[in-house]
């Protein structure tokens, strides 16, 4: 992604990576600004007419609405 832009590049590191220090050694190697280490916030949305959850798994990674 380096070399596709010149704005600031991001890359979230995953939790699951079984050696994240490895994974973010490589991530600044490959050019970028920051590591993003943040999980999303577990977030629940309702159906009202049916009220139930709107996710299969109930909880998931909901973007907040600005």
């Amino acid at each position: 992604m380096r070399e596709a832009t010149d704005m600031p590049l991001m890359v979230k590191l995953s939790p699951a990576a079984p050696d994240i220090r490895t994974i973010a050694k490589g991530i600044e190697r490959a050019g970028a600004d920051a590591i993003s280490a943040w999980q999303h916030a577990a977030r629940m949305a309702i159906d009202r007419a049916r009220r139930k959850p709107l996710l299969g798994n109930v909880y998931g990674g909901l973007m907040a609405r600005p």
